[in-house]
């Protein structure tokens, strides 16, 4: 045999030129990318655990407003708002059957009122108010039967986008069962419905009201039915809206036209930012609008005591 290619030679056994160059290049290969996949992990912090990291949930967006009570004049008052998310807000006065006039002393919205909320992207609406009653427990159950038809909660208590959120009427002062209604929904927003003069200070029941649901731990307090904006506060991590006045009223029983629309951003059932922004209420047929330069409504709410930051001439956070 030649020697060269004799088995067992000096030279030694004769390999297959394919695995002279292959195997030690993928070996090399293996090798970096497990350097590189290793590099990475310790980088990111989470060498053995990576899976279990997740992307942080965004944000919950809500809107609140005022009062609103389309009457005969005012069904495209919420048309014009475009807010970058839903909208909450309290409906003064049971859906009718047909258009009838509101007065002070009884108010009716006509019978497509479900429809132009949900076109406003409206998601809950107040119905535990003074005018709840006004056409009676018929009344009252065919508002609330128009709203969830149109998948609008009515409120009392509701869950939204996995919020609890209560509703609570003072016209008669504070509920006797205030504190247990709180304890049974332990809500993360609480809406106070108010009978009071249209004043910038809050009354006496409604400062009660508050203390009680700060410290049952809601995050958001938010005060409506004067027809009058108020201030804005944090006590701890609860933010406090003291009115948020009109935000679209048919009736000549009211002539406020400050509102005070407020942004919330919500994550893991706390806020984490809080703005408020000033708008003009549609009042007898008019649209409700943001203002283009809200700063006397800005001052108006500090000279009541309101801390605000970020300002702008259209908002301003507390």
């Amino acid at each position: 045999m030649n020697r060269l290619g004799a088995k067992g030679d000096r030279h030694g056994p004769r390999l297959c030129p394919g695995r002279i160059d292959r195997f030690p290049f993928e070996r090399l290969a293996r090798r970096s990318l497990w350097l590189t996949s290793l590099a990475g992990m310790l980088a990111a912090g989470c060498f053995g655990g990576c899976a279990r990291h997740t992307t942080p949930e965004r944000p919950t967006v809500l809107w609140f407003g005022g009062d609103v009570h389309f009457g005969e004049r005012g069904g495209a008052a919420l048309e014009s708002l475009a807010l970058d998310g839903p909208l909450i807000v309290n409906l003064e006065g049971p859906i009718s059957t047909q258009l009838r006039p509101s007065s002070a002393n009884a108010l009716f919205n006509p019978p497509d009122s479900a429809t132009r909320l949900k076109s406003a992207n409206v998601i809950a609406a107040g119905v535990d108010n003074n005018h709840a009653m006004d056409d009676g427990v018929i009344g009252l159950e065919r508002t609330r039967a128009a709203l969830q038809q149109y998948d609008v909660a009515p409120l009392g208590s509701a869950s939204i986008a996995g919020l609890a959120i209560l509703q609570v009427d003072l016209s008669a002062g504070v509920p006797a069962d205030l504190e247990a209604r709180l304890t049974r929904h332990q809500p993360t927003i609480v809406l106070f419905h108010v009978l009071a003069p249209s004043l910038y200070l809050p009354e006496p029941s409604l400062r009660r009201a508050v203390e009680l649901a700060v410290s049952s731990g809601a995050q958001a307090v938010l005060a409506h039915g004067s027809h009058a904006i108020g201030a804005v506060e944090r006590r701890g991590p609860a933010v406090i809206a003291w009115g948020l006045g009109n935000l679209a009223f048919d009736c000549d029983c009211t002539m406020e036209d400050e509102g005070l629309l407020v942004r919330l951003e919500l994550q893991n059932a706390r806020v984490i930012r809080a703005t408020a922004v000033p708008v003009r209420a549609g009042l007898h047929g008019q649209q409700a609008r943001l203002l283009d330069d809200a700063t006397t409504d800005l001052s108006l709410l500090e000279s009541l005591g309101s801390v605000l930051t970020n300002k702008t001439k259209t908002r301003a956070d507390w």
